[in-house]
């Protein structure tokens, strides 16, 4: 994935485009795998855009993976997170819940994205412990970062990484992953939009 695929022209979109391409390449393998994929966001308006977003590329494709619908919804799940970055105890709750589903039904550890949240130094005691029992962790954020979070995640991605601050939300992110992971979901300009207008970004990107 090497040519430009993003809806807009960004130069930050361009410089976070290797990130990008890992997290895609990752989300598209849990799904060939069967693995399930669970995504925990923000509470607020920016943060149900991203998963939403995420949420509308990859369940036709876990549909497709699988022959039975119930199967779909088994193997993904959406999550709100009420703190501002991703709580101990929830990740507690998660650990517990899929070590339930590994040791009852020798279901596979998760592949946890976590959106709006996940990159400060607040969230690193969570990513590590669901990391410590087979998770794998994807942070889409865009919030200031801690530069632990790169060590202790499959994938990160933030605009911070490329000297950006706020002209990109995580909502609008995750319209742009989305549409790569599955360029037959319409209308992701819209979320995209609703996400930068509700987290009142300013920028040439929103615009």
């Amino acid at each position: 994935m090497t040519e430009n695929k993003f809806m807009i022209k960004s130069e930050i979109l361009i410089k976070l485009q290797p990130r990008i391409n890992k997290i895609v390449s990752l989300i598209k393998e849990a799904i060939e795998a069967k693995r399930p994929i669970w995504i925990r966001h923000h509470n607020d308006v920016d943060g149900y855009c991203a998963a939403i977003a995420l949420e509308r590329a990859i369940l036709p494709l876990i549909h497709k993976r699988h022959t039975k619908e119930r199967d779909t919804f088994y193997n993904y799940t959406r999550l709100p997170c009420k703190a501002p970055y991703y709580d101990y105890v929830d990740a507690l709750k998660d650990t517990t819940n899929f070590m339930n589903r590994v040791s009852k039904f020798e279901a596979k550890e998760p592949v946890i994205i976590v959106c709006d949240n996940g990159s400060s130094e607040q969230d690193i005691m969570a990513i590590k412990k669901v990391k410590m029992y087979g998770a794998k962790v994807i942070v889409i954020d865009h919030h200031p970062l801690s530069k632990e979070i790169d060590k202790i995640t499959d994938a990160h991605v933030n605009p911070h990484q490329v000297g950006s601050t706020y002209d990109i939300s995580a909502g609008m992110l995750c319209a742009e992953i989305g549409k790569q992971i599955n360029d037959k979901i319409k209308e992701m300009e819209f979320i995209a939009a609703l996400a930068g207008i509700a987290d009142k970004v300013e920028s040439k990107e929103l615009d």
